[in-house]
């Protein structure tokens, strides 16, 4: 209904809320594990550990004053298991660029002209990389129901380092951040990523958290796809 300009409509939870939409999207489901690829502050760990009482919670964070921001909020619940190191296509050690605001921090550099001026680099450091196909091998470890992503733009490189764990038996949801700007350096896209995931059995389930530049621009937001094995279930 529209009044003195204004859109009035019922609240839909399973449109607006992502974590909702998983809930919906999982039940019937076993939730064992969840993976939280860029875990920041924890505040997306520490919520999934909520959700999923059940659940394992592997959160991976590269930047040392973060992870240790990590390791202090979570001393208390083995439930949530953190790994110092970035996700990328290759294990090993890579350079690492900080930002004035650290929620901005990439292995990737900074695009010419980006428009998040916060993602200004003031240092590069080394961090150690590691792929999901690695650590699932090394730990015993099942793919997770729910892998996120919060890794500013390099999510495709993140992807091709857990070929394995994609595969028949792979995540039942990703959820993760995209870009609809090049806001880094050689970063991926919201189309890219979507024809990666779709060559892998994933199809967009909605968008949520959209920002948009001052002149109207689309820059970035968050997306949710779900395996087709849980939408022919």
């Amino acid at each position: 209904m529209k009044t003195l300009g204004c859109d009035v409509a019922h609240y839909r939870p399973l449109r607006s809320d992502p974590f909702v939409a998983q809930q919906q999207l999982l039940a019937g489901h076993t939730c064992r594990s969840i993976f939280d690829v860029g875990a920041y502050r924890g505040e997306v760990a520490a919520y999934y550990s909520r959700l999923y009482p059940a659940a394992d919670i592997y959160a991976f964070e590269p930047y040392p004053p973060s992870y240790e921001s990590l390791v202090n909020r979570f001393q208390n619940n083995p439930r949530i298991h953190l790994v110092h190191g970035a996700v990328s296509s290759r294990s090993g050690e890579s350079t690492f660029h900080v930002n004035q605001n650290p929620a901005t921090n990439s292995l990737l550099p900074t695009g010419q002209g980006s428009a998040v001026a916060s993602a200004i680099t003031t240092e590069q450091i080394t961090v150690p990389t590691l792929t999901l196909d690695d650590f699932c091998e090394s730990r015993g470890l099942p793919a997770p129901e729910i892998l996120k992503f919060d890794i500013q733009g390099n999510e495709i490189e993140a992807l091709r380092g857990a070929d394995r764990t994609l595969s028949e038996n792979g995540p039942l949801l990703i959820y993760t951040e995209v870009l609809f700007e090049s806001l880094y350096q050689n970063c991926a896209l919201f189309g890219d990523l979507a024809g990666f995931l779709k060559d892998k059995g994933y199809e967009l389930f909605n968008l949520y958290s959209l920002h948009h530049a001052p002149d109207g621009r689309l820059e970035y937001g968050d997306a949710l796809f779900v395996s087709k094995r849980l939408r022919c279930a």
